[in-house]
């Protein structure tokens, strides 16, 4: 009896202890729910702003880009890359930035890659819509059969690509990071015109071509996947560049178009170490051969040109630009660069401000060779140009020639700020120009429609002078609120321009992304 006494008196003790733990688990809970009550609200408040605020940024981009849609001169009237300013948009406002990634700088009348990002604010509650716009020129401007500028290799003949050469993209070009394929392309239609073997590379490349080809036109025998596109027209550099005024030996050193000129009868040298300044005022122009020997430079200053009528030959020397100079170079009788570099020495510069274009006498072709570690930065084009790169020699920009060969562990670093015409996205246009092509002569398209009124766009830019209600009050407000309104709607801004938008981030800082996703990179 006793030991029975016992043993119920101990399963008291252990029922106790469960509703204990039972009771203290139940008011740990309850306390805890009651704790986030506190501030449920203001979490929800933060949730619906944040989802406020992101659909705002949004609104703001598409407002973005319909402004760059219409003719209106949007490009120049940003104040520093800011074309909105705390702009009232849907209970928030909105600050719009425009870079060009081209140069990293504000866009310019020029610009056609703009880099747009959308941050909208709510509250205390900002949120940041990113993306690239891609202005597409129209077909009635610019013969686009006759631009090259948008390939990165473009042949007459033939392109080669072995050992470990390679076709990429240069990555310290603003352009970059756009993240464009690249386009090469052969007038071309024999079998084997295009040959990449060994260990070479083309990386993220297009192959265009006509339609009348060889089925081997192109031999791919990589890992790097080449696709390839036909035309409906015949390939030509015919028309792509003007041409420099021919040298000739009987140009006096005294005078040319009122301009002072360094002219040689024959050939010239550049001895060891010497330095030699062209300018606007004094361009050089050799008419027979130009050889620099090591340690020699040419110093460009302004919108400068050089002609050379022979062979330019370089071991060891560079032709350099000063801070916003450009050159035009005519080699007509080829190049011959041992470890010499003409333009930049890696760090990024724009391509655009050098052009090496060969003779006006196309009938026979010239040897382009780059030894050694040698350098192009710029756009090299002509017809007379058989170029070949050898050991590390490097081009950086495009090249256009009769003839393009890459050996070695020679490169292409292709600068997609050069393109005007092929590029992509341009290949849409050009495949719908293709299509209207294929389906007869004549059909063009509608002329270019009328600017927007500038009413509308002084609107968008918050210009008090000219928003209905700012000059007016009360009723007399509301009705020509409503009035301007109506018209509106009834007549919608014309939007020719064509573009392509591709987004980049949503919901969050741009730079702040991509400050975290290089951190994780280089990080451990």
């Amino acid at each position: 009896m006793n030991r029975s006494h016992g043993t119920s008196r101990n399963d008291r003790g252990v029922a106790l202890l469960l509703v204990l733990v039972t009771m203290a688990t139940a008011t740990t809970l309850t306390i805890g729910w009651l704790a986030t009550q506190d501030n449920a609200t203001l979490i929800g408040r933060n949730v619906v702003a944040t989802a406020e605020a992101r659909s705002v940024a949004s609104s703001g981009l598409d407002l973005a880009v319909s402004v760059m849609q219409t003719e209106v001169e949007w490009r120049t009237m940003h104040q520093s890359g800011t074309l909105f300013d705390s702009l009232e948009l849907g209970g928030g406002t909105v600050d719009l930035q425009l870079i060009d990634p081209t140069t990293n700088l504000p866009p310019t009348a020029d610009s056609m890659e703009i880099h747009v990002v959308s941050t909208a604010t709510i509250g205390s509650i900002s949120q940041s819509v990113a993306a690239y716009v891609s202005l597409l020129e129209d077909e009635d401007g610019e013969n686009i059969q006759q631009d090259v500028s948008g390939f990165a290799l473009f042949s007459l003949s033939t392109i080669e690509i072995n050992d470990n050469a390679t076709v990429t993209r240069w990555h310290a070009a603003p352009a970059s990071a756009l993240g464009r394929r690249l386009a090469m392309a052969t007038a071309s239609n024999t079998s084997r015109s295009v040959r990449i073997g060994d260990n070479a590379a083309a990386i993220d490349t297009t192959l265009y071509h006509e339609q009348d080809h060889s089925a081997a036109l192109m031999i791919n025998s990589t890992a790097f996947q080449v696709d390839s596109v036909e035309l409906p027209w015949d390939l030509s550099l015919e028309g792509a560049v003007e041409p420099l005024p021919t040298a000739a030996a009987t140009v006096p050193s005294s005078s040319v178009r009122g301009k002072t000129v360094r002219s040689t009868p024959g050939s010239m040298r550049l001895g060891s170490n010497q330095v030699l300044r062209i300018t606007p005022a004094t361009p050089l122009i050799v008419a027979g051969d130009l050889q620099m020997d090591p340690g020699s430079r040419i110093i460009v200053e302004g919108t400068s040109r050089m002609e050379v009528g022979g062979m330019l030959r370089m071991d060891r020397a560079s032709i350099e630009l000063q801070t916003a100079a450009t050159l035009e170079a005519q080699i007509s009788g080829g190049i011959e660069l041992e470890d010499s570099s003409i333009g930049s020495n890696g760090a990024w510069m724009n391509p655009k401000r050098i052009t090496l274009s060969s003779g006006t006498e196309d009938s026979i072709s010239h040897e382009w060779n780059l030894h050694g570690d040698s350098q192009i930065t710029g756009s090299v084009e002509g017809r007379a140009i058989d170029l070949h790169m050898h050991e590390q020699s490097i081009v950086r920009g495009r090249i256009a020639a009769n003839s393009i060969t890459l050996d070695d562990e020679s490169k292409l670093l292709y600068d997609h700020g050069l393109a005007k015409g092929m590029s992509q996205p341009k290949a849409g246009r050009l495949l719908q120009m293709a299509r209207r092509m294929t389906n007869g002569p004549g059909r063009r398209s509608s002329s270019p429609l009328g600017r927007v009124s500038s009413r509308f766009f002084e609107s968008l830019l918050d210009r008090a002078d000219d928003r209905p209600g700012r000059r007016f009050r009360g009723r007399t407000a509301k009705r020509m609120a409503r009035q301007w309104g109506r018209a509106w709607n009834e007549t919608p801004t014309p939007r020719p321009v064509p573009l392509e938008c591709r987004m980049l981030t949503h919901g969050m800082d741009a730079c702040s992304w991509e400050s975290m996703a290089l951190a994780r990179e280089v990080g451990p």
